[in-house]
């Protein structure tokens, strides 16, 4: 995963399973996030990450 600061969208990988707390702390533009759907940890819902059981 990575954000060069430009993106409005970040796609999170199925291998990714753990995100820091201000792991987009910084990412003005992000407008979305998509989870890969093989991801065992995380979702997304309508560009909203959450963990697998809904939770932000």
């Amino acid at each position: 995963m990575k954000y060069t600061g430009n993106d409005a969208m970040i796609t999170i990988p199925d291998s990714v399973t753990h995100i820091g707390k201000k792991a987009f702390a910084r990412c003005c533009r992000l407008r979305a996030i998509t989870v890969d759907n093989q991801n065992e940890c995380f979702a997304d819902i309508n560009g909203v990450l959450f963990d697998k059981i809904q939770r932000l």
